[in-house]
This record gives C-alpha cells, structure tokens and sequence, in this order.
C-alpha cells in the first residue's frame, strides 16, 4: 500500500525556516513565533511563489465575513509585522513585494523541508494498526453484531451532547450592535445606571461637539442638552460629572470646569477647574479628578489631594469595585498615546500593570473587578499581578469606553490617521504630502525642499519610524526608528529620539550618505523637541531628567559638551516640532509653567520675557529679522496663525490653517515653516469613529 502524501509543513526561504503547523520562524539559530495574522499571510503568499495575490484575496482568507475590523488597515498591520519578522522592507523587499492597490507578491524561493523521520512515523504506524486490524476482521464480527445498538444509542448520545454544545458556545460568540451612523469622532461614551441607556460626546459631520443620549434598541441617537458639555461619568445614583466650557486638548480629552449634574435634568453645580478627567466612587458620593496645572498632571481625590503627578499626562481614571484602587493610563510624553496601564491606592502607592504600549485607549474595571481591560490594537485585559490576556482581536484601532454592570460592552472602531499637508510658492493650495498613515512633520529644510517627519500608527511599527520626503512628492526615505525630532539647517542630519531599555536615547542621522551616531544622554530620559544651530554642530533640545522638570539644554555632537540652558520648568513649544533657535542662532524660545513666553541668550546671558500666552498656543517659528515669533492655537480647526513682536508684544494674524474637509479632525498638532514663510507644512489628526455595544465578552 502506498503511503498517502501530505503538503509540505516546512518551508525554507532566505535565512528563515518557517514551520506552518506551530508558527515558529527561525533564523540562524534563533527562533521567534509569529502570531495569527502574520502568519496566516506568509502562508497564503508562500502557497503561491511568484504569483499576485490580491488584498481583496487576502481579506477574504485572513478574516470571517462577520468580523468586526477595517480589513484595509489590518491588511496593512499584517503585513508591516511580516516584514519585521522578516528584516524585509518595502522599498527593497528580499520576499514580499507590493503592487500598488492590487496585493502582494511573494518574490523569494520557497523549498519544502523534508520532515525528519520522528514527524513521518505516526502515519506509519496508522498502517500497521489497519493491516492488524483486517486480520482480526472475523474474530471480532460476532462481537461487532452485539455492539451495534450500544453503539448507536452512544452515537446519538455524543451527536445530541454536540448539537447543544453547538448551541451553547454559539451564544457565546461576541454579538456586536452599531449604535452610530453619522461620520465624525466618538469623544467618550458611558451606561446609565440601567444598563442599557447610553450618553456619550461626539462631533459629527463636521459639526462642533456635543452630548447625545441611545438606546440599543432605538438607532436614532438624541442631542442631551445644549452648549459645550462633554461627559466624564456617571454615578450609581443617576449624576453625571460633566465638563462645562471645554477646550479641546488631545486625542479625546477636553479640559474645561467640572460640574455635577442630575441624570434626570436641572442646572449644573461647578466642582473644579482646569480638570480633564473624573470618575465617581463606587457609593456614587464623591469625585477624583485628573487635573492640568502648571505643566504637570495629577490625580486628586479627594479633590485637592495629590495622589499622584507627572510631567506627562493621564487619562481614563477609573474606581475600582471595592473603591482602594483608581486605574489609569499613564502616558510619557504630551500629547503621544504611548503609555503604561497602572492604578494608584488612595495613600499615593502607584504601580504599573501593564506597560510599553504603541498606543492605548480607554480602559474599565471588569465585571468582577479583578481585572483591568484596556483597549489598543485588540481589548485585553491584566489582573492586578500583571497578567495579561486577550479577551477580543479586532485588528482595528479601538477604544473601550465602558462596561455595564451586566458586561455588555461600549467600544469605538476608530479610522485613526494623521496628514501631512504643504504649501510652498509654486502650489496653488496646499496639498497632501503624507506617507504612510500617520505624517507629524517636524521639520522643514532652509529653502522648503525637504520634510522630516515621523511615522506613528501601525504604519510607523513599534517605537515609530524616521522618514524623509522631498517637497516634489517622490517617494520618502526611512532613516530610522523612534521619532523625528528636527533637521540641521544643511540639511545633511536629523535629530531622532529613539526609545531604549531605560529611557530615550538621542541620535544624529545622515540624511545621504554616513554613518548614524548616538549622543551621550547625560542622564536625559525624554527628549520633546529639538532644534540645530547655524553651525549644524550643536543641537538646542528640550528634555527631562528623573526626578525633575523638563528644561532645555545644548549638545555638541562633536564631544565638545553638555550644558542646561533654562531653568526647570521651561519647555519646549510641543513634542512634535519647534524652530526654536533663531536665524543668527543667538536665542532660543519657551514657554514657562505660567504659559508666559521668554527668549534666552544661547551664550548663558540670561532671558527675557515677552508675553503671556495661552496653554494651547504653540509657537514654532522665529521671522527672518528675529523680531518677530510665530504661533497658532491647538485645540482649533481651523487653526488662526499669528506673528507676536518681541518688542511691543503686538499680535499680527498671518494665516489660516484648513483641511479641506473637517469632519473628524481633532487638531492642528504640528506646524513648520521656512524662515521667510514661503513655505510650510502642518499635520493633523482625524479620527472616524463607529460607536459599538458588545455583548458576551468574557
């Protein structure tokens, strides 16, 4: 009897060994795992060498026609993560080509691996075993007659235990019902404490934020009130903690003056200032807040008290069942959603659960209160011991913004994406220059040739990625991980902050031909923003060291020193971009924790200040005289650009700053320019967002 072929469990290609059955992929001895979508592409493109397969094919084996995803942008996140796995890239691929629009083409030789002969034996012995069988055929037929009716009763058994095991896990399955239908952003969303009615904030079509009220079984969702009002939470006894005249901060948090409202109608009491964030406890009696004060946030409960502060930001405070523990996200840099989920005790012990997150979005106490879920490239959730599990894949962008009392589920599919646009004196309007899916441009070169900008998103893989474009639209160039910085005004090198095992890490990259090089850091752990002086030699950044506030200091990347410039306190005008030195490289700009701001001699000389601005206002270009200071507004779309003296302090409008279509964009969040303004580039973000009511997760 000839023994029955099996397809090929291994494959051999490049240096890699890839095992179909387990996902393992080794490589010179070492050996990784892929996970299920990067490995369900490789195999898809392996079985076919040589060949387009289409996206459109790739969907369709990759994911169930029910599944809750943008199959476009997980599409994307596959095959970014394959080629990480891989060391291939998409401008010089070894093994997996693009076409354009159409698929993708797996160009490498794949060679079976032939089995070793511990893996062949069990169909062996599966022979044997017939060929016993067979001759003990007729000793056994007696006894076979006998066992026919116990077998069949059995059968019937096992297919009916089947048939409602079936039916069982079918009810089991995760249920998902879209509660919104307009286009536009999904600020925050929250039950009533029946379950099943739902407020939340959003922005649709274009139009300014506002609160709405559904009900999972009425689509149509109702405006709840009127003016600026955004909600935060909703306590067990039916009040609401609201925001009153809110600004727009970042992402989707407001700041604005906390009040408590009944449920059921009636004016607002005021609690609190300056206060993004709040959570009742679980009495529904009393308030912890996060609030923004002098450059810092911190999480106050009783308001008042401190129980914890950073120089970063914090978002998503959440009360724990028992009410000894408040959960959050605790995020590094403004306004970045990398960040740690953790929880603080009410004698201000912190810990972090979970960290190292690209990007994270919204969390809630489990039904049990064990554990913390958290939303980021999938939901999951850790146990305050720090182990983590998947409780939902979505290979989409999410945000998990409650869980009732009965474990329904309030999530947000979130189309996330930020543009690059630029104008220069050839171009009769601005025009779209983005990369990837995600363009913060940080810097622009002296003649507005040139673009550095980072890749955030799944676009940009972990950590983010360095690119580099020229103005004519030709195809960007990636210089590095981490995140750009700025661009010496030679153009010939850009500052990076690539992130490390202990901090970030700042790096000087040629932008043509050279070699990369790692500056000392000098004990620096976040690096926000970064300028060159005119002699390409010296590097102005504002940065963070432990223990203190951030201020700016001056590295020569020739070993010629390190000194601080300001005081702390003083920062940097964002942390995606600022031309902070200006043109004859003799002073620099900053904002103080006051929101007042001051020039500084580079020399040591001392400062000055100039004007008081507001917190959202972000300078981030010198003129060309030096006697003058751009700077535009965050939290506006559009964005008004103005020019403020130096010496009388008056205020000139420039510019405005206006996607063609506003709907679903957040923020202007960075902003570059030539010295003579005759060109310049600015990013902005835009979420799309589809309100969800999940059921039977567990």
């Amino acid at each position: 009897m000839s023994v029955p072929t099996q397809p090929p469990r291994q494959f051999r290609f490049g240096e890699f060994k890839i095992d179909l059955q387990t996902g393992e992929l080794s490589s010179n001895g070492r050996k990784s795992t892929l996970s299920e979508k990067p490995l369900q592409l490789l195999v898809a493109l392996v079985e076919r060498p040589g060949e387009l397969v289409t996206r459109e094919e790739l969907k369709k084996k990759l994911w169930n026609s029910d599944t809750f995803v943008d199959f476009d942008l997980s599409l994307n996140k596959a095959v970014n993560r394959l080629r990480e796995a891989l060391q291939d890239s998409a401008e010089q691929p070894r093994f997996i080509e693009t076409l354009p629009r159409r698929g993708y083409r797996f160009i490498a030789e794949a060679v079976p691996v032939e089995p070793a002969l511990s893996e062949k034996q069990p169909v062996l012995r599966d022979q044997a075993i017939a060929t016993t069988a067979a001759t003990e055929s007729v000793t056994r037929r007696v006894r076979s007659s006998n066992s026919i009716i116990v077998a069949t009763l059995l059968a019937a058994g096992i297919l009916a235990g089947a048939f409602a095991a079936r039916k069982f896990w079918a009810t089991r399955e995760p249920r998902f019902q879209q509660l919104t239908f307009h286009r536009g952003t999904v600020f925050s969303a929250r039950f009533a404490p029946d379950g099943h009615t739902v407020l939340y904030t959003a922005a649709w079509d274009g139009n300014a934020s506002g609160m709405f009220t559904n009900r999972s079984e009425f689509p149509e969702s109702r405006p709840l009130g009127s003016g600026k009002v955004h909600i935060l939470a909703i306590s067990r006894l039916g009040e609401m903690a609201v925001l009153l005249e809110r600004t727009f901060i970042a992402h989707r948090q407001f700041m604005g003056t906390l009040a408590r409202a009944p449920l059921s109608g009636g004016a607002p009491r005021e609690v609190a200032e300056d206060v993004t964030d709040a959570d009742w406890t679980p009495d529904g009696d009393k308030l912890a807040i996060v609030r923004a004060s002098r450059g810092r946030y911190r999480i106050e409960f009783p308001i008042g008290k401190v129980l914890y502060e950073t120089n970063g930001w914090i978002s998503d405070i959440r009360f724990s069942k028992s009410g000894d523990l408040i959960a959050f996200l605790d995020h590094q840099v403004f306004p970045d959603d990398s960040g740690a989920v953790a929880v603080v005790d009410l004698r201000g012990n912190k810990r972090v659960l979970s960290g190292g997150w690209n990007s994270v979005e919204g969390l809630a106490w489990s039904v049990d209160g064990n554990q913390v879920w958290f939303a980021t490239d999938a939901l999951y959730a850790v146990t305050l011991s720090g182990k983590i599990r998947t409780v939902l894949r979505t290979g989409t962008d999410i945000t998990l913004h409650d869980i009732s009392a009965a474990g329904a589920v309030l999530l947000s599919e979130d189309n996330k994406g930020i543009s690059m646009m630029l104008s220069t004196p050839d171009s009769k309007t601005e025009r779209d220059i983005s990369w990837l899916k995600s363009s913060v441009v940080t810097g622009i070169s002296q003649d507005g040739k040139l673009l550095l900008f980072s890749e955030q998103y799944a676009g940009g893989g972990p950590g983010y990625s360095v690119y580099l474009r020229k103005a004519d639209g030709s195809d960007a160039v990636r210089l590095s991980k981490g995140s750009s910085l700025g661009l010496s005004r030679d153009g010939k090198w850009a500052a990076a902050s690539v992130a490390g095992s202990s901090g970030d890490e700042l790096w000087i990259l040629p932008t043509g031909p050279g070699t990369p090089k790692r500056l000392p850091n000098f004990g620096v752990q976040y690096y926000y923003a970064a300028d060159w002086l005119p002699d390409n030699k010296r590097i102005l950044f504002s940065g963070e060291m432990p223990g203190h506030k951030p201020c700016f200091y001056l590295v020569d990347t020739e070993g010629g020193g390190f000194r601080r410039m300001t005081a702390e306190g003083t920062y940097g005008a964002a942390s995606w971009s600022g031309n902070i030195v200006s043109p004859d490289g003799r002073r620099l700009f900053a904002k103080d924790l006051n929101q007042d701001l001051w020039t500084y001699a580079v020399d040591g000389s001392g400062g000055r200040r100039i004007t008081h601005l507001a917190s959202a206002d972000i300078p981030f270009q010198w003129t060309p005289d030096g006697r003058a200071i751009y700077f535009y507004r965050q939290g506006q779309v559009p964005a008004r650009v103005y020019r403020v003296s130096l010496v009388s302090g008056k205020r000139e409008f420039w510019k405005e700053l206006r996607p063609a279509d506003t709907t679903g964009v957040l923020d202007i969040i960075a902003v570059v320019s030539t010295p003579d303004g005759s060109s310049y580039a600015y990013s902005f973000d835009r979420w799309l967002s589809d309100l969800y009511l999940v059921q039977n997760l567990k």
